[in-house]
């Protein structure tokens, strides 16, 4: 009897097990992260604890000694949340109840670093007035995804982006960061308690942010040579094609223009003194000699583009575009002058605000395209001219400006 009952107790048991083990397996598989991520998260388990300890109440240790193997615990623990972050974006969810956890333990620990390491010994409290507003005005910039009081509108990300809506939004973030930062080294703050861990944290996002801004420069200035090579080959071979009598092609109209736009979007954000800007914009002029070289052969066939825009602010365009011209070719008389777009063309592109580089934004513009017709010692031509306006911080537009972009050779009687 007594057999058979530990028999059924061991049948039930198993089952209860089983039954377990079931819904064990079931939440690992909903939840499980990548073997990196858990063996990264178990070894920042490890880190954090001594310094868990260390500050424990129950701890008799001298305050200078809980600081230090705290402050030690939080920074090891933080690196490898940010190795995890580098080498497995994408692969797991930020909020996933692990990682979380984890982000609550370091936050949880730096609090009560920060609030020991800012009072003198045996005085436990609050940091300093002073300590607690750079703190309350800095953290924000670095509480990434799924730690506690991460604020999306405040968190900078450290690195740039295509996406231009995204781009305008962390341009703003870095502007507001880099400002804060320079303000609390300007101000010679002291590094205690929780600033200690915040500020290598923001100059190590300052930094990616920056150079990953740079690295994006450096993909448009291989773009743009790349664009250049295949313009300078096809004008090769159209001035062949002249030397053979034969008729030669054109140049699509839009892409100097658009190299030069890839041009500038680089230079933006790279050194003043970087030569490869200057060579590139010297090999886009020679494209541009020899297209209206090619264009001469075929002046002919040349005619102006009609009149494509309705706005209210057509005149103050086509004003615009004509002074710019007189100023550039004193020597033109206006026929005619007609604007090519249907409508203004918005465009974003991330620059340094000043030749320091230390600040960046993010400069919203606004084109249409307009040609004038004109005369000067006997030839005419037609003139293609770009026409912006930049936003302003207030959302509003300001003043006209442009450049010449092209000049083709026409017959005056096509001029109409």
């Amino acid at each position: 009897m007594k057999h058979r009952r530990l028999k059924i107790y061991s049948i039930i048991i198993v089952g209860i097990v089983a039954i377990a083990g079931i819904r064990t397996s079931t939440c690992s598989a909903q939840d499980k992260l990548p073997g990196g991520v858990s063996y990264r998260l178990r070894e920042a388990d490890k880190l954090l604890q001594p310094g868990e300890k260390a500050m424990s109440p129950a701890s008799t240790a001298s305050q200078d000694w809980k600081i230090d193997t705290a402050r030690a615990a939080v920074a090891s623990a933080r690196e490898k949340m940010k190795e995890i972050a580098e080498k497995f974006a994408g692969q797991y969810p930020p909020a996933h109840p692990d990682i979380v956890a984890m982000e609550t333990r370091i936050a949880k620990l730096e609090s009560t670093l920060s609030a020991q390491a800012a009072q003198p010994a045996g005085q436990p409290g609050k940091p300093s007035g002073s300590d607690s507003e750079w703190i309350s005005r800095l953290k924000p910039y670095v509480i990434g995804v799924g730690r506690p009081d991460h604020d999306p509108k405040k968190y900078l990300i450290p690195s740039a982006t295509q996406d231009q809506t995204e781009m305008a939004s962390r341009a703003a973030i870095y502007s507001a960061a880099r400002s804060d930062y320079d303000a609390f080294k300007k101000a010679g703050a002291p590094l205690t308690g929780e600033l200690e861990t915040i500020i290598p944290d923001l100059e190590r996002a300052l930094s990616e942010f920056e150079k990953s801004c740079v690295s994006y420069a450096e993909n448009d200035i291989a773009e743009a040579s790349q664009k250049l090579e295949h313009a300078e080959q096809f004008m090769t071979e159209q001035k062949t094609k002249i030397t053979s009598k034969q008729t030669p092609n054109l140049l699509q109209k839009d892409i100097v223009p658009e190299i030069e736009a890839i041009v500038n979007r680089a230079s933006g954000l790279l050194k003043p003194d970087d030569t490869r800007i200057a060579d590139l914009r010297k090999r886009i002029e020679g494209v541009r000699r020899d297209d209206l070289e090619i264009r001469r052969t075929r002046i002919a066939d040349t005619r102006m583009a009609g009149e494509k825009y309705s706005g209210s602010d057509a005149a103050s365009i086509r004003d615009k575009a004509v002074q710019i011209l007189q100023k550039a070719h004193p020597e033109a008389t206006v026929v005619k002058s007609v604007i090519t777009s249907s409508d203004w063309k918005e465009e974003s592109v991330l620059e340094y605000t000043d030749t320091t580089q230390t600040a960046l934004r993010y400069r919203t513009t606004r084109s249409v395209t307009v040609q004038i017709g004109a005369t000067a010692n006997g030839s005419a031509s037609v003139y293609t001219l770009d026409i912006s306006k930049d936003k302003r911080s207030d959302g509003s537009f300001g003043e006209l400006y442009g450049h010449v972009m092209y000049q083709d050779p026409i017959l005056p009687e096509n001029i109409k």
